[in-house]
Order: structure tokens, then sequence, then C-alpha cells
């Protein structure tokens, strides 16, 4: 049998070079509110959260990632708001050239359910195409999460 080759440690994303993985956060515990800004020069490449039946809620862990490479330049982005209703869809799309940044959430004990808010980042001397990602109810027990 043949042996799969190693995956590069870097990716290459429409001319958008990115180091994997660079920082994860710690996870964000149940029922808290919590912020994640990846700081300089870098942005989410990846989500995890795990269900706490007992809990009702999902605790978070963000990877982080540094952009690098060419003449490539991050502009940081703000939060603007809640991106979605309690108990209702999520939806978040970043425009050309823009990719997540940073990630914010707050939990409703009455509703059992979370809010999140994400800020775009616009990224100059790259091209990238529009993004998103939905996923129909985020507290939704035993359902699968991926960006």
């Amino acid at each position: 049998p043949t042996q799969e080759p190693e995956l590069p440690k870097t990716r290459n994303i429409s001319g958008l070079f990115y180091l994997e993985a660079a920082t994860t956060s710690e996870w964000q515990g149940f029922h808290a509110a919590w912020e994640v800004d990846c700081g300089e020069h870098k942005v989410i490449t990846a989500l995890e959260g795990v269900w706490g039946e007992d809990q009702k809620d999902r605790k978070w862990k963000v990877n982080c990632s540094e952009v690098f490479g060419g003449d490539v330049i991050v502009k940081k982005g703000a939060f603007h708001g809640w991106k979605n209703e309690l108990e209702g869809e999520l939806l978040v799309e970043c425009g050309p050239d823009e990719v997540i940044g940073g990630i914010k959430s707050s939990y409703d004990s009455g509703k059992q359910d979370r809010q999140f808010d994400v800020f775009c980042d616009k990224l100059e001397n790259a091209f990238i195409t529009p993004h998103g990602w939905t996923v129909a109810h985020l507290q939704s027990p035993g359902s699968d999460w991926s960006p």
C-alpha cells in the first residue's frame, strides 16, 4: 500500500497564503459571553464547537492563523451588532477580499441560545472569493457544525 503524502503546512487560497492554526484560543466556557479577536495580520481559519447536553449550550474554540506572503495587507474590521436573533438562523458573509478576523458570542439562559457577531478584515493585494457560512440552529443537540 502506498502512503498518503504529507500535507503542506501552508495553503494557497487564490493568491492568499496563510499559516495553519498559528494560535488556538482556550475553550470558551458554557453559558459565558466571550470574544476572540485574532489580532494584527491574523484571521479565523477554524471554529470548533462541542455540545454540552446538561448545559444546553455549546463551548467553542477558535483557531487564528497569520496571513503572510506577497504584499498582502490586512485592514482590521470592527464588530457591528448581533448577526442572528435568539432561536434563529445564523448567516455570516464577508465581502469580496474579506475574511473573518474576530467573533464574539453571548448566551441567553432564558432562551438557552446564543447570539453571535463577527467582523470582517479587508485584504489588500490578495484575491479571494466571497464566502460565508450558515447553520440552521447552532444550539441544536447533536447538530454537526463546520465552517
